[in-house]
């Protein structure tokens, strides 16, 4: 696969790009009150039938919980600690991330040294336990049997979640890994605040395809995500919007504050890549991301602080400060 390195130019002129022929709308289907605080991140798993986790803090020492729950019906499933967790491909096991211990270094930066735990969602029990990794982005490969995390140095280690074997590392970043990612032949894609974002064959290490971001964005990887057949890495860095296709070398490239009138973060894409929630001050909205305009708007409501879409992108979960849970159905329309 050839090397390439490419830098973007920032534009808001979307002539020649793609633009789709259809607009999701989204109907309310479900709001269920899990806490009296923030969901810090929300997930749905692909298991029949359909499950969901929300994570939150409570109690007087901010203790961190996974509540898992039917996404029907909404009945609980399960409560279990941990800071963070993740449903396999198959949902039928989940890992989470656990603080171990906090270590400082020369000066006063520090690393939050982490476990996973990779954990069968039946009946909550702990199948592998894999130690030493930092609190950072945490992922599966696409057919479960491989999960990445961060670790020391700026790298990324790549474990086989049968046995716990280390099988491969990224070690090219210069600065932090903030956002990884599978493709489908189980390359990683990772942002770092390197201002990279690299393809990366884990067994070799060796660099796939880089593209290199300029300016004063380079430092502020916000998101990432990458469509199922590796046509489309969608970015996002400070403001700017990229949607990278490695095959052609295509870059679609634009401001979010350019083309919008209120300020919007990124939440989470559809599984195709084709759409992307944000939340604003006022509540949330979805966007094409190919040109930046906006196709579904919701406002109201405590502040959105988390969201996920369902495997297909026929669902969408977001999580609030006030604590609760909304489900919406999406649903594709015709212009």
């Amino acid at each position: 696969m050839p090397y390439l390195t490419e830098s973007y130019t920032t534009t808001t002129n979307m002539e020649g790009s793609s633009t789709t022929s259809s607009q999701p709308m989204l109907s309310l289907r479900s709001t269920k009150s899990l806490a009296n605080g923030e969901i810090t991140s929300i997930a749905m798993s692909r298991a029949s039938p359909a499950a969901a986790l929300a994570t939150y803090t409570r109690g007087p020492l901010r203790q961190s919980w996974i509540d898992m729950f039917h996404l029907s019906s909404g009945r609980s499933i399960s409560k279990i600690e941990g800071d963070r967790a993740f449903y396999s491909p198959s949902g039928t096991r989940i890992a989470t991330l656990h603080e171990a211990a906090t270590r400082f270094g020369a000066g006063t930066g520090h690393t939050h040294q982490c476990n996973i735990v990779i954990r069968a969602v039946d009946n909550g029990k702990a199948q592998l336990e894999i130690r030493g990794v930092n609190d950072g982005p945490l992922v599966w490969s696409p057919d479960g049997s491989l999960i990445a995390a961060t670790e020391d140095a700026n790298r990324v280690g790549i474990w086989d979640t049968r046995v716990g074997l280390r099988v491969g590392r990224v070690v090219t970043h210069i600065d932090t890994v903030t956002h990884i990612a599978f493709t489908q032949s189980n390359n990683i894609v990772t942002l770092s605040r390197d201002g990279t974002l690299r393809v990366t064959d884990p067994q070799t290490s060796r660099t796939l395809q880089r593209l290199e971001i300029e300016g004063q964005a380079a430092s502020n990887p916000r998101f990432l995500a990458v469509s199922p057949n590796g046509n489309t890495i969608l970015s996002v860095w400070g403001t700017m919007v990229q949607v990278w296709s490695p095959q052609t070398n295509h870059i679609t490239a634009y401001s979010l504050s350019a083309v919008r009138s209120t300020e919007g973060w990124p939440l989470a894409a559809t599984p195709d890549a084709r759409f992307l929630a944000l939340w604003t001050e006022t509540g949330f909205d979805v966007i094409d991301v190919m040109t930046g305009a906006t196709v579904f708007e919701n406002n109201g409501g405590a502040l959105v602080t988390s969201g996920s879409f369902g495997e297909n992108g026929s669902v969408l979960m977001l999580g609030r400060m006030d604590g609760t849970v909304e489900t919406y159905n999406v649903k594709l329309t015709r212009k």
